[in-house]
């Protein structure tokens, strides 16, 4: 699939993946079509890795890994898990953020708290805010996606980019240790960055 060969372009998954714990129950939040997804449970079998995604053609397409024993997948929001036993040794999120106003974004960060285990880590990756041409891009690309043709979901208006020490603040501010905070490159020049937080 086409999206299968570009995606790891323009985020670098191989990277992410070796902050990820080796072991441990693994939330990825808006998984996509689950191609990270199935990038950690493969690479670690004492990984329980659940995908969720709130569009139901996304998860369905993700569901063609589910023969791997260790990952599964569902059409949920990350607020639909708050009530449920299962708490998290590590959550990831990747380029899902800039869809979420900032009062939103803190939100989202609150109900990580209570879904992670104690010493439970946060990963972010997101593109930064910035005003050189690449942003200008990015900003134009994600328009037309959400916007136009309606790929990406979101119940907001507008994309709200936030810089690497913006989210530094915020999620400091909201009680997390920053352990990690470093810019990612990958072979399409797209500014990700990585953060890694602790509960």
């Amino acid at each position: 699939m086409f999206y299968e060969f570009v995606r790891p372009l323009i985020c670098p998954f191989g990277e992410i993946e070796k902050f990820v714990p080796s072991k441990g129950e693994i939330l990825d939040v808006g998984c996509g079509h689950g191609l990270f997804s199935k990038i950690l449970a493969e690479r670690s079998l004492d990984r329980q890795v659940t995908g969720i995604d709130p569009s139901e053609i996304k998860i369905r397409h993700a569901r063609k890994y589910s023969h791997l024993k260790n990952l599964k997948f569902e059409v949920c929001e990350l607020s639909d898990l708050i009530n449920r036993k299962v708490r998290f040794d590590c959550i990831i999120v990747i380029d899902v953020l800039y869809l979420f106003p900032r009062r939103e974004k803190g939100k989202f960060f609150e109900i990580c708290r209570k879904l992670l285990k104690k010493n439970g880590s946060l990963i972010v990756v997101e593109n930064g805010n910035g005003s050189g041409f690449i942003y200008k891009v990015l900003k134009i690309e994600e328009t037309i996606m959400t916007r136009l043709f309606k790929f990406t979901f979101t119940k907001y208006e507008g994309l709200h980019f936030l810089s690497r020490d913006g989210y530094k603040r915020m999620l400091t501010e909201l009680g997390f240790g920053v352990k990690t905070r470093i810019n990612l490159k990958s072979f399409l020049p797209y500014p990700h960055f990585l953060l890694v937080v602790t509960r």
